[in-house]
C-alpha cells in the first residue's frame, strides 16, 4: 500500500480530532474547499475517507485515541454510564428559582419555587437507555401470536 501524502495524513488526523466530521477534516487537511458547494465537498471529502489507505490510517489513530482516553483519562463504558447517572441525579434534584435580582421566587401563597432541569436529566436518560440496551422507546413491542390469540379468545368469550 502506497505512502499517504502529507494532505492525506494530515485528513486522517482531522476525522479523528474532529469525530469523524469528513468536511471540516478536509478543510483542515488544506484541501481546496472555498469555491466548492456543500454537497460536492462532502462527495469530495467520502472520496479520500474512503481510499483504502486512509481509512486504514484513521482506525488506526481511533484506536492510538480510545487507548489513551482510557488509559490516560480512565474514560471508558462504565466511566460514561457513571457521569450520565451523576448528570441525571443532578438535574432531577430540585433547586430554589431565583430571579435576576438573586432573590428566591415565590408562589402566590408565598412558598418557594423548586424547579429542575427536564432537558437535561431526559438527555441524560436518553443515553443511559442507549448504554445499557434498554429499548424502552421501542416503536413497536412485539407480543407473542399465542397470547394475543388468547387474549383476544378470553375477551370475545361468549360463555
Amino acid at each position: 500500500m502506497r505512502k499517504l501524502t502529507a494532505k492525506e495524513d494530515a485528513f486522517a488526523k482531522e476525522v479523528v480530532l474532529n469525530t469523524g466530521d469528513k468536511v471540516a477534516a478536509l478543510k483542515e487537511a488544506g484541501y481546496a474547499w472555498k469555491n466548492y458547494s456543500k454537497n460536492a465537498l462532502s462527495v469530495q471529502a467520502d472520496k479520500i475517507y474512503n481510499r483504502p489507505n486512509v481509512s486504514l490510517k484513521i482506525k488506526e489513530l481511533q484506536i492510538i485515541k480510545n487507548k489513551v482516553a482510557k488509559d490516560e483519562f480512565k474514560i471508558d463504558a462504565a466511566w460514561v454510564l457513571k457521569q450520565a447517572v451523576e448528570v441525571h441525579q443532578r438535574c432531577m434534584a430540585s433547586a430554589k428559582v431565583f430571579s435576576r435580582a438573586g432573590e428566591a421566587v415565590v408562589d402566590d401563597d408565598g412558598n418557594p419555587v423548586y424547579a429542575f432541569q427536564h432537558v437535561g436529566a431526559n438527555k441524560s436518560l436518553e443515553l443511559i437507555g442507549k448504554h445499557i440496551s434498554v429499548n424502552a422507546f421501542s416503536e413497536a413491542l412485539k407480543v407473542p401470536e399465542d397470547i394475543v390469540e388468547k387474549s383476544f379468545n378470553d375477551f370475545y368469550d361468549e360463555d
